[in-house]
């Protein structure tokens, strides 16, 4: 074996476990769409257990700068089979066309920093091939000090990295048309003179592809070349299914910053996914896109597909929005957000059933930060402190309404609208409804729809019941013009739970008369009072047996003479009995500042409406 064969065998150990993972990214995902390895790893190399057999490393080319000397070179030298094409450290190439990966089960792999300058070409892994990787073991946290694997200076009009494509040929399903199985790890593209409307890594009709520690760079007409201008609709990584596409795709710790120059960037946008079938999985990562109408993350599913993308707490550190979804979209999932958002999320129409929380959200959760939804049922909830009780619960808002609403039952508890109007639900029966116009205060409502109880804007209550509190009045329509006027009388008031009995009785041949109480009367009262008028002329009448069985005799009159009565009694029922009032009480501490009742405004009404 020579020494270069020698060193490449080396080097590529220590790449192993990248490697593996390379090649059996997301192969057989679970029914809930997660991302597997296989157990399979089997390490053969010409008989021998040294090194897996991963994109056929049976065949490994190495750039020594005589028989290859670069990278198309050694990857085109590549048998049809496959194979590893292996990068020196120190690398530095000046791409003078296209750098086509276009052949099945191969990888290349950058064992130490390398720039790759790329002008107008791309990097293509065109539609048909298979179990693709572009790999560097740089650390994913986008440490600037440490010098990467770099492709810089894209400065073209299609995309710097090109993963499929293409136009179909056949039915858009047939594998001729897609790329399955690629992977890039590592790897740093610095597009900053890239033209407007231009995606710096773009895959159509990839199905399973892992993209981990993918660092991004479009500082947009910041090189030497063109000078420092603003870009338009920049796209730092675009998924498109344009025509067929299901499969299941991940990014990890993505770092992207978009618009990193003086003017920023407009439209622009980290991560798109359009167009697609899949299920697309965002892990961790820090993403910035300064500018104007800038977004993080953007969702469009289209008219006729769906696109599904799920967060798992990556951080949107700059953008005007963090997350817009559009069409057929079903997005999931934790998103954090930083002081340079403005705000959250727009759910755009036809949008239905989204979930997003946001964990530790900075500015716009204490600032002017907004939730539009023109959809139906999407959530978003902020989940501070208490994650686990936040949880329970759902912030919808729509272009007319706020509301609060418990996953658990579906209930809505509170709702706001920009009116100024606002609903407190009991979720499940009753609710209080604070009515911003035309002066009507606060209306309360019963289980369902009818209204029972309201407090206008100069605080006087009105209940269609009983109640009591304050000085009592009791207002009717007026009976001589019911449409124009009201009636009020003031309540009698008592320190007992006393009620009050009257009536007319004609005395008898004898100058008696017997008269009769309700049934329940000796059940309810206690303690009873009587007062007697005779009416029509005078008789020394007097209660000749009082109150029983519920009846009580007059007498001393002359035979018909009629009499005027009036009963009262205090009530002894079980709940008067337990719940007698105390009439005399001390101020709470909080009450004892206040001026004394004498100075103090004319107190509250409260009224009852139609009383019978």
């Amino acid at each position: 074996m020579n020494f270069s064969l020698r060193i490449a065998l080396s080097v590529l150990i220590a790449f192993l476990p990248a490697v593996a993972i390379a090649q059996n990214v997301v192969q057989n995902p679970t029914a809930s769409q997660t991302i597997t390895q296989p157990a399979n790893t089997n390490f053969t190399v010409q008989g021998s257990t040294i090194l897996p057999s991963v994109n056929n490393l049976n065949t490994i080319l190495w750039i020594d700068g005589v028989k290859y000397t670069t990278i198309s070179a050694c990857y085109n030298a590549l048998p049809s089979t496959g194979g590893t094409c292996m990068v020196p450290p120190n690398y530095s190439e000046t791409l003078a066309a296209n750098l086509t990966l276009g052949k099945n089960n191969t990888a290349l792999i950058f064992t130490g920093t390398a720039t790759i300058n790329q002008g107008q070409y791309q990097v293509v892994i065109p539609a048909g091939t298979v179990n693709v990787s572009v790999i560097s073991d740089f650390p994913l946290n986008g440490n600037t000090s440490i010098t990467p694997v770099l492709f810089t200076g894209y400065n073209g009009s299609t995309a710097a990295f090109q993963i499929g494509g293409g136009t179909c040929v056949g039915a858009c399903s047939n594998p001729v048309n897609n790329v399955l199985n690629f992977y890039m790890r590592g790897i740093r593209v610095d597009a900053s003179n890239i033209a407007s409307n231009t995606p710096i890594i773009k895959l159509t009709r990839v199905q399973q592809f892992w993209l981990e520690g993918a660092n991004i760079n479009a500082g947009i007409g910041c090189g030497t070349q063109n000078g420092c201008g603003t870009g338009t609709g920049v796209i730092g990584i675009l998924i498109d299914g344009t025509g067929y596409f299901s499969g299941i795709g991940r990014i990890d710790f993505p770092i992207l910053n978009i618009g990193t120059n003086p003017n920023g960037s407009t439209s622009s946008v980290a991560i798109r996914v359009q167009n697609v079938t899949t299920h697309t999985l965002v892990i961790g990562g820090h993403i910035q896109v300064t500018g104007s109408s800038t977004v993080c993350f953007d969702v469009n599913g289209g008219s006729g597909t769906s696109s599904e993308l799920t967060f798992y707490a990556p951080n949107c550190e700059a953008a005007t929005t963090a997350l817009t979804v559009e069409g057929h979209a079903n997005v999931q999932g934790d998103l954090r957000t930083d002081s340079g958002v403005t705000n959250y999320v727009n759910f755009d129409a036809n949008t239905n059933g989204n979930r997003i929380r946001f964990l530790n959200s900075v500015a716009p959760v204490y600032g002017s930060g907004k939730v539009s939804d023109s959809g139906v049922v999407n959530s978003v909830t902020f989940a501070d402190l208490d994650q686990s009780h936040a949880d329970l619960w759902q912030l919808f808002q729509s272009s007319t309404n706020w509301a609060v609403t418990n996953k658990a039952n579906s209930k809505t508890c509170l709702q706001f609208n920009q009116s100024g109007n606002a609903w407190v639900n009991a979720c499940g029966g009753g609710s209080l409804f604070f009515n911003e116009g035309s002066g009507n205060g606060v209306l309360f409502y019963n289980g369902g729809t009818t209204q029972v109880a309201s407090i206008d804007s100069t605080g006087a209550a009105t209940f269609n019941s009983l109640s009591v509190s304050g000085a009592k009045s009791f207002k009717i329509d007026h009976p001589l013009d019911p449409a124009h006027k009201y009636l009020y009388h003031s309540s009698v008031e008592s320190p007992d739970m006393k009620n009050l009995y009257d009536g007319a009785v004609t005395l008898g041949a004898n100058g008696t008369a017997t008269v009769k109480l309700p049934e329940y009367f000796q059940a309810l009262n206690k303690d009873f009072r009587y007062q007697l008028t005779c009416i029509g002329g005078s008789a020394p009448v007097y209660v000749a047996r009082e109150i029983h069985n519920n009846r009580f005799v007059i007498a001393g009159g002359r035979p018909g003479l009629k009499v005027s009565w009036q009963v009262t009694g205090v009530r002894h029922d079980a709940y008067a009995e337990a719940h007698r009032m105390v009439v005399e009480q001390e101020k709470p501490e909080e009450e004892t500042l206040k001026s004394p009742s004498s100075t103090q405004p004319a107190p509250q009404r409260l009224q009852a409406a139609n009383p019978d």
